[in-house]
This record gives structure tokens, C-alpha cells and sequence, in this order.
């Protein structure tokens, strides 16, 4: 198996959870995708933390949260539209 297949078979469930999560209208104001659908924007940090991230994952620790995403191909950028985290999909491979 390539390191591609390794990567996505073994994180489905958390790219499931994490689209999930994203796409749920209802955390819209928390978190969201960017215009572009390339990125996310973290809008509220501490209710993210607090309400979002638990229901859809162990870790309620947002550095948990960046480190498994940086580990999929994810990157937190620095954005001059929003002064919360923004992180975009730099990854070599197709996620779906």
C-alpha cells in the first residue's frame, strides 16, 4: 500500500468527522469554510474548543486538533482578512 492509501485509510474517520464538523451549518458562526472552500476559518477559538471540538472528536485542544491536521497535509496560515486561525489543505494528495 502507498503512503497516500496508508495515510487516507488510516484517518477516514477523522477526515469524516472533521468534514462533518465543518460542514455543519449549525457551527457556522465557530467555524467555517473560507470563501474559496480551501481553507477553514477558526472564528471563535475558545467556543470551538469548548463546543465544537468534543462532540466531533477525543481532544477538546485545539493544538491536538492543528498537529493531526498538519500530519494530514494541513497548514494554519496566516490570513490578512482574519485574525483567527485560518488552515488550508497544502496536501500532496487528493483527500477524497
Amino acid at each position: 500500500m502507498d503512503c497516500d492509501k496508508y495515510r487516507k485509510h488510516r484517518y477516514a474517520g477523522y477526515f469524516r468527522s472533521f468534514f462533518e464538523m465543518v460542514d455543519d451549518s449549525s457551527t457556522d458562526s465557530v467555524v467555517s469554510w473560507s470563501d474559496n472552500g480551501k481553507s477553514f476559518i477558526v472564528w471563535n477559538e475558545s467556543e470551538f474548543c469548548k463546543a465544537v471540538l468534543p462532540v466531533f472528536f477525543i481532544s477538546n485542544k485545539i493544538a491536538a486538533f492543528v498537529r493531526r491536521l498538519g500530519i494530514l497535509g494541513f497548514n494554519k496560515i496566516e490570513s490578512e482578512h482574519h485574525s483567527m486561525p485560518v488552515i488550508e489543505n497544502r496536501s500532496p494528495f487528493n483527500l477524497s
